[in-house]
Formats: C-alpha cells, structure tokens, sequence
C-alpha cells in the first residue's frame, strides 16, 4: 500500500472516530435532565413536608421530604400531604427522606407508605423507640417491604440523569443515651439538590452546632433557595451559617405560633430579620400557604396562595 493510500485511510479512520464521538456526545446531552423542578412546600401547620417534582417530556420523578403531623394533630380532617398528592395525581414515590424521627416531620409518613407505592425511604438512622411517632413509622416500612438506607455526609443520589441529591450532614449521629430533642434536631439529614444554576439547601431541624459543624467542614452549601431550620426557630439559622448559604429566597414551614419562650417563637422576628438584612426575600407558610418553587434551570419562579388569592414572582 503507498503512502497517499495509508494518509487517506488514516485520515478516513479519524473521520469515522470523530463522527461516532460527536454521535456519542450528542446522545449523552440528550439523556442529560432538561426539564423542570418544581419544589412544593406544603402548608401543613406546624411540620415540614416538601414535595419535589422532576418533569421531562418523557418522565416524572417524584420525591417527598418529610410528611408533617399525623391527621390527629390540631384535628386535621384528613392527612395533609396525602390529599395534596392525591390532587397530583401522584401514585409513586421515588424516594422519601425522612430528616428526622419527629412527629411533626414522620407523624404523616404511616398513611403515606400506607396509600402510595415507594421506592426507597433514606433516613438519620436515629432510633426513637419510646415514640409512638417512630414505632409507627417503622411498623409501616416493614409491613409495605420498603427499603431504608441512613443518611450520610458525602452520599449523593442521582434523581434524575446530571441531577442528585447531596447529602452534607450528618457525618454519623452524636446521639447520647437519652436522645434528646436537641441531639435529634442536630442529627437531621440536610442536603441539596443543584439544578445548572438553580440550588436548593434542605436543612431539617438542624440547630446551631449542626450549621457550626457544617460550616467548619467549609463545605459548600451556597444555594438560591433555602428551606429555614427548624420552622425559623431562634436555635438556628445564624448569621454566618445564613452568610454562607447566600440564598436570595428563604422559605419556613411554620405555624405562626407566638406564645411561651423565645425559643418557641415560630418563626422567630430575630430570624426574619437576619434574612432581611441579608437581602433575602422570605416566604412563610402561615402566611403564604402552600409555597411552590419552579425552575428549569436557569431561573426560578415562586407561587403562594394567601387569602384565595394566587400570587406569582419571577427571579
């Protein structure tokens, strides 16, 4: 073969070799999530419950961050994140995280495995067997076969194709024999999920030392939205844990209660105001009911209904 025959098939070679790659880049970009999230914050008085929806033209995927109180709690007619999904017309759950094993966070959850087909629960892994709360709760894993996994720093779980859910806390609980509500707070599971340039930090009912612990890991948690700790409680949310978040809107599930000492204040004035001066729009849902975050991506938009009213804002 001459040497013009060798250049020509090489170069034919590195044509086809190309033409594949591009084929190859092309097929990944289209595998790659485009659609939209929406982040549904659930007015369910006083608890936290947070519906993520992941739409593309061909898939759903559904995730659900805690389900408030049970239906007994301030004589609820009927189970509110139920009835909201059943609205939705949601029938599977792809995953569940359960932050934390109190019952304004799991009290929901028996009714949830209980009506919806689930996929995978992730938990702290806290153990509160003197609670009726979380006795049901695991009574209901086991009698629906669903599969549990403990949350942990460093874990992230694909939700959809370039999108995961990021878990930055806890490293390994810190529980000590009595398992305080503080120690349990401070266990729960905080993670983000970041959608090209759109965040958002999840964070539970972590108090002080978590947010301390969190931000001596100088782990990066800037997201555009955060959801508050702890119902806006003053034991969370300082100065420098809001600093490094750098959220532009911040949204507390909380009841609006303002009775007894600073610390049941919920929301607390001294958090709202720490989130003001940071230049943070804040939505509650006391006052703004069920909250509705919307993003493909590269903006966001939020809705809230207050007074039968729908509201609507672009960022």
């Amino acid at each position: 073969m001459t040497s013009k025959r060798i250049k020509f098939f090489s170069f034919l070679i590195i044509i086809i070799l190309l033409t594949i790659s591009a084929c190859d880049v092309n097929r990944f970009q289209e595998d790659i999530f485009s659609g939209e999230i929406e982040a549904h914050f659930i007015d369910v008085v006083h608890g936290d419950a947070i519906l993520v929806n992941f739409f593309d033209e061909n898939s759903r995927y559904v995730m659900l961050i805690d389900a408030g109180p049970d239906d007994g709690f301030l004589d609820l007619v009927d189970n509110r994140v139920v009835s909201y999904l059943n609205e939705m017309n949601i029938k599977k759950i792809d995953l569940v995280v359960a932050t934390h094993p109190h019952g304004d966070h799991i009290g929901g959850m028996v009714e949830v495995f209980n009506t919806f087909e689930i996929e995978k629960v992730i938990d702290s892994g806290i153990e509160l067997f003197d609670s009726d709360y979380y006795k049901a709760y695991r009574e209901a894993i086991e009698a629906n076969n669903i599969e549990v996994t403990e949350g942990r720093k460093g874990m992230s779980i694909e939700l959809v194709k370039g999108v995961s859910f990021d878990i930055v806390h806890p490293v390994e609980p810190v529980i000590d024999s009595k398992g305080t509500n503080k120690e349990v707070n401070n266990d729960s599971i905080v993670g983000q999920i970041r959608y090209n340039n759109v965040g958002f930090l999840f964070t539970g009912d972590i108090e002080r030392e978590a947010e301390e612990e969190i931000l001596n890991r100088r782990t990066d948690i800037k997201n555009e939205i955060l959801k508050v700790a702890h119902h806006g409680s003053i034991s969370s949310s300082t100065r420098d844990f809001i600093e490094a978040v750098k959220p532009r809107t911040a949204v507390i599930q909380c009841p609006g209660f303002q009775e007894g000492p600073d610390y049941f204040h919920l929301p607390n004035e001294k958090v709202i105001e720490r989130l003001e001066k940071a230049g943070v729009e804040v939505y509650r849902t006391d006052k703004h009911g069920d909250i509705i975050i919307t993003t493909d991506g590269e903006s966001y938009s939020v809705e809230y209904e207050k007074v039968e009213k729908l509201h609507y804002s672009e960022i």
